[in-house]
């Protein structure tokens, strides 16, 4: 058994019509939701899908959204001293299940990262990972504890990728494009992830094939597997629930979420 940790507030909820509707793929698994403010009826729903729910601060929320990630996530690790689970994924709200994969918490890492073959193509570094849907064990509770660490700091010298990788962002960029690590609501936890796989590719000189098969590395002596994004988190994807062979989550993003709410919802994500 495993365990799927997601989030989303009442604004956002209406996204994750595909979530609920492939609930039954994963039927034998846990699904917890985090969230600040949830409606008695968005409640009754994730009861009726046998879907807990964890309620946030709501300021905690409006400004680190994205660094409660890590929050989350050792929370649920903490919650489990006996292991029930054999591993976790941190999802978004916007993905859909397609095949179980309980299969993949058969390998020895702490963490996996799907990773994305065409953003790798074009230098994206800020996103060779996947922030919102990576799987890891209890192993990895350390790591993210230092995630939260090089997140406060803004830096760590074991971690220069992650410098690296905010200076592409911070500097030369138009307004509109410039971000700032200081703000946690918005993209450290998929910098963190994906300084991980700038390391790896830059070791092996950016010659390394992702697929259904986990690659194996280490970093700052944890166990880290990569998959590709291809199999087990598929970008923009159609809104469309099929049997499918070696796809195991779809990620609607905004191209799918327009499919399920429309142009407009679709762009309003989570309430700022």
């Amino acid at each position: 058994m495993f365990k799927i940790i997601t989030l989303s507030d009442s604004n956002y909820f209406d996204i994750g019509k595909l979530f609920l509707q492939t609930r039954n793929i994963i039927s034998n698994h846990d699904i917890v939701l985090y969230g600040p403010d949830l409606t008695k009826e968005q409640l009754v729903v994730l009861k009726d899908h046998k879907i807990d729910y964890e309620k946030v601060d709501e300021n905690e929320w409006n400004t680190q959204m994205q660094f409660m990630k890590f929050k989350m996530i050792l929370n649920e690790i903490d919650k489990d001293p006996e292991k029930k689970y054999k591993g976790f994924l941190l999802g978004d709200w916007d993905t859909f299940f397609v095949n179980d994969w309980s299969h993949l918490y058969n390998y020895d890492f702490d963490l996996c990262i799907p990773v994305r073959p065409h953003e790798i193509r074009n230098r994206s570094m800020r996103s060779y990972g996947c922030g919102g849907g990576f799987f890891f064990k209890h192993s990895g509770k350390e790591l993210f504890k230092y995630a939260q660490k090089v997140v406060l700091a803004g830096r760590d010298d074991g971690i220069p990728e992650y410098d690296r990788i905010w200076n592409t962002l911070e500097k030369g960029r138009p307004e509109y494009k410039t971000h700032s690590r200081k703000v946690l609501r918005w993209w450290v936890d998929q910098i963190f992830i994906s300084s991980i796989v700038l390391r790896f590719l830059e070791q092996k000189q950016y010659k390394q094939e992702f697929g259904i098969e986990p690659v194996f590395s280490t970093f700052n002596g944890y166990k880290i597997a990569f998959v590709s994004e291809r199999n087990y988190n598929v970008m923009n994807s159609d809104a469309i629930v099929k049997k499918e062979k070696n796809i195991f989550i779809r990620h609607l993003k905004e191209h799918g979420r327009k499919q399920v709410v429309g142009v407009e919802k679709a762009k309003t994500k989570e309430k700022i």
